[in-house]
């Protein structure tokens, strides 16, 4: 006679580890160290919900931050000072790291259930985001010294992993210990200080170039008729051409703020139609970031996310409570 009972009961025992899996993945707990989850968890590889991943997810995501704002303050300012080639080619090196940790890091399925088969898990990260990540760490600024003009742009690749900020900012929103309005609205901030300072910079780059070395020499140069030309109005009579890029930077920033936020006190102004183009463009991107992205968003994000992780949670409890009955 075929043995039934104890199929079955093997099979029952494979379900409820399972189970009990799905629900430590969802709180983010660690499962236990025996020989049921050893067929489920690869403990060779990286669980995106383990406390020590966070944090290094934390600091990826600092090091882009702090990329992404250099790069574009360097392509428009002043790309001279060596501290500033430090940070950025520290987290060029993080990034490399992450790209490399990133073939090793086991992802959820729709399910919730942890993928841990490498192929899989290689083959998402290939088809995915894999030659963004590539790109944005490629030096492609090493041919600038043939090209010193170039030198703004050929740094720009570095935007291109900007993308892992906002997905920080969506991870630390899934977890059940995080604050889902807190997380949001963070995101949403992120967002607008980036639009700010690339419309700074933008401003002052379509006036006049930012100091670059290389190889080649020093590179300067500033176009007649703009608002940093002699004579044009700006707070305190100061003089961009001659000013520290510490100074152009805050000018700079003063007229992104007066703009952005409708402000507008005319000291500052357009003295070419690129520049009214621009300036139209930067009123509108305040408006649209600052009235409806902001605001609304945060107003609808706060009524609607405490009814989506209550649902959630009452899933988790009822699925706790079958756990106990068995």
């Amino acid at each position: 006679m075929i043995p039934i009972y104890p199929r079955r009961r093997k099979a029952k025992g494979e379900a409820i580890v399972k189970l009990i899996s799905a629900t430590q993945a969802a709180l983010g707990n660690e499962p236990p160290r025996h020989k049921a989850m050893a067929s489920l968890c690869s403990y060779s590889l990286l669980r995106p919900r383990h406390p020590l991943y966070r944090l290094w997810e934390l600091i990826v995501t600092c090091f882009v931050m702090t990329s992404v704002f250099l790069v574009l303050y360097m392509g428009a300012f002043d790309s001279t000072s060596p501290e500033l080639h430090i940070v950025l080619y520290v987290s060029d090196a993080v990034n490399i790291v992450n790209i490399i940790a990133t073939f090793w890091l086991a992802y959820e399925d729709k399910n919730g259930l942890l993928v841990t088969d490498k192929k899989l898990i290689r083959c998402r990260y290939m088809k995915s985001t894999f030659a963004f990540d590539v790109i944005s760490a490629i030096p492609f600024e090493a041919i600038g010294c043939w090209h010193p003009r170039a030198l703004p742009y050929l740094r720009m690749n570095r935007i291109f992993h900007a993308y892992l900020v906002w997905s920080f900012f969506d991870h630390q929103a899934d977890m059940i210990g995080a604050t889902t309005q807190l997380m949001h609205c963070a995101k949403y901030l992120n967002a607008g200080v980036l639009a700010i300072h690339f419309i700074c910079c933008t401003w002052f780059f379509m006036a006049c170039d930012g100091r670059h070395h290389c190889t080649a020499g020093d590179t300067r140069s500033c176009i007649n008729d703009t608002w940093v030309s002699p004579g044009s109005g700006r707070p305190l009579e100061l003089n961009i051409l001659e000013a520290t890029p510490r100074t152009q930077y805050i000018v700079s920033l003063y007229w992104t703020l007066n703009t952005v936020l409708a402000t507008g006190f005319g000291d500052i102004v357009a003295n070419n139609l690129a520049e009214m183009l621009f300036s139209i463009m930067a009123m509108i991107c305040g408006l649209l970031l600052i009235h409806e992205m902001l605001l609304a968003g945060v107003s609808s994000m706060l009524m609607n996310s405490d009814f989506l992780r209550s649902r959630y949670l009452s899933r988790l409890k009822t699925v706790n409570r079958y756990l106990v009955r068995l």
